[in-house]
């Protein structure tokens, strides 16, 4: 199996607690992993045929209620031996495209008060990816099921916690200087309360 395809790795990772269907995996891969993981239909089933022609998954079928094929994928011993070798082997470190940061690294292209916008809306959505991401760890927490895997899927959600915590402090930081800046070319930003929103200041 070719290494770089990390997609037949978040399988193997999958079908390592149950057999699934294709279905079942992507259902998975929404409510667990696409806080940092992504894997579509056109990705999950080109990666199942691969596996099963490596002898890394079996395949099986049963008819469903609609009279369609259900295909059932399971781990192989074979798999389970590739999951663990590349759980072992070192990360590559992640591809960073943040768009909020690339505007903001032109920001003298334009207003102080559109960058402003800019932040604010990001603080927005950090603050509720924060509260989801406090719902999922109350979830998991909560759960009965799953306790072997439980603590490692709580120290993810928690990275993300974390990094959400630190990209709002980082937002409010962000916001004092740019609205001191704005406040320089339009002194009567000055006294503009965080998260006011919606200070455009001008430039000749």
């Amino acid at each position: 199996m070719p290494r770089s395809n990390k997609t037949q790795y978040a399988l193997l990772g999958f079908l390592a607690l149950r057999p699934m269907s294709g279905y079942d995996i992507k259902k998975w891969v929404e409510a667990s992993i696409s806080n940092f993981w992504n894997e579509n239909y056109g990705q999950i089933y080109p990666a199942l045929k691969s596996l099963t022609e490596a002898g890394l998954a079996t395949k099986t079928s049963d008819e469903t209620a609609g009279g369609r094929a259900r295909h059932v994928y399971a781990l192989t011993e074979e798999g389970r031996a590739e999951l663990e070798r590349w759980l072992a082997e070192p990360t590559r470190p992640p591809s960073i495209r943040f768009e909020h940061l690339l505007k903001l690294f032109f920001g003298a292209n334009a207003d102080v008060g559109v960058s402003i916008e800019q932040i604010e809306a990001r603080r927005v959505d950090c603050v509720s990816e924060l509260k989801r991401f406090r719902s999922i760890e109350y979830a998991i927490s909560e759960s009965e099921s799953d306790a072997a895997q439980r603590p490692f899927w709580l120290m993810t959600v928690r990275n993300g916690i974390r990094a959400t915590e630190a990209d709002i402090e980082w937002c409010d930081e962000s916001l004092v200087e740019l609205r001191a800046m704005a406040a320089q070319e339009a002194p009567e930003l000055a006294g503009a309360a965080p998260g006011a929103g919606k200070a455009r200041a001008g430039r000749s």
